[in-house]
């Protein structure tokens, strides 16, 4: 008997990943206090009082940047297999956003369970789509660490470098997607990773994500008054976005982990200043300035998630 939408949402967890996932996000929020108890206790917050009103615009104009271009990235990679609104993934990522900051991965539950019930997509195909948009992001990011470490300088080499690396890896993408075997197990991964649409157009838009999570590090960087180089900011948004897809949780990993590889530039090597206040408090502000693009939007679009999914509730009852 086929699996409905409803019983294959009550299968995405088992109580062994809702354990694991709760004492990670119990690891991640004392990673979080710990960060904030040294930034409090030893830190100068002097720089942060007086901080431009630019450069906190900046940190929630980067941060909504990255949100929007999130959103048409999903919306993009799942056209050849479902058609679905760019509105409702915009809703839908706000959502996702908020819900990430609690326990067990919750945005992320959030998501599948709309796109079970109110897109009909199975769950094969969900799996299909979220390792499409993962194979992406991982081009898009080999090829800016890697072209930041043989080129520090962010100029036209270092640009050529990057766009060199993403053909190179697109292509042969694309004739890996071509083996039958893809088509027959694939879900539409083939028919995903195969479109110049999708390829080019999830590539494209995620060096758009990170240069706007690259904006954000800077203003977060200007604001502590750090003199980080371009390519510096560049690894760090990189380390910020990696950071942020561990899957214990969101809170915590990435504050600790940003603070550490920022101590690693600044120092040169691993020494006691590599979690140092200063470091910390950078992490924190860069953190801070996606919470208040987040929160915000999340709790607004909020009425709206528990609206469709009611509807599809209905309309699952009514067949």
């Amino acid at each position: 008997m086929a699996m409905t939408p409803r019983s294959q949402s009550k299968r995405i967890l088992s109580k062994t990943q809702i354990v694991v996932q709760s004492i990670g996000f119990l690891l991640g929020a004392a990673l979080l206090g710990w960060c904030i108890w040294i930034a409090v206790d030893q830190g100068d917050w002097s720089r942060v009082g007086a901080a431009e009103p630019r450069l906190v615009l900046g940190l929630a104009g980067f941060t909504l940047a990255s949100l929007l271009a999130n959103a048409v990235i999903f919306w993009v990679v799942i056209q050849p297999v479902k058609h679905v609104r760019l509105r409702d993934m915009t809703w839908l990522i706000f959502v996702t956003g908020l819900l990430n900051y609690a326990p067990i991965r919750v945005g992320l539950v959030a998501r599948v369970v709309y796109h079970l019930r109110v897109d009909r997509l199975k769950a094969l195909e969900i799996a299909a789509w979220f390792a499409a948009i993962g194979v992406t992001l991982l081009i898009a990011l080999a090829a800016l660490f890697s072209a930041t470490i043989v080129r520090p300088e962010a100029d036209w080499l270092w640009l050529t470098f990057v766009l060199a690396q993403i053909s190179i890896m697109a292509v042969v993408l694309r004739v890996l997607m071509r083996h039958p075997l893809w088509a027959t197990h694939g879900r539409g991964i083939d028919r995903m990773l195969r479109s110049h649409t999708v390829l080019w157009g999830a590539i494209g838009l995620r060096l758009i994500d990170v240069a706007a999570l690259t904006g954000r590090m800077w203003c977060a960087a200007a604001i502590m008054g750090l003199a980080f180089t371009p390519s510096q900011i560049v690894i760090l948004s990189i380390a910020s976005l990696s950071f942020s897809l561990i899957p214990l949780g969101r809170i915590g990993y990435r504050e600790a982990g940003v603070a550490f590889v920022a101590g690693l530039l600044a120092a040169g090597e691993v020494t006691a200043a590599s979690l140092d206040a200063q470091m910390i408090q950078l992490a924190l502000i860069e953190s801070a300035g996606e919470a208040i693009v987040f929160i915000p939007l999340g709790l607004a679009a909020l009425p709206w998630y528990w609206k469709r999914m009611a509807k599809s509730t209905r309309r699952s009852s009514s067949h």
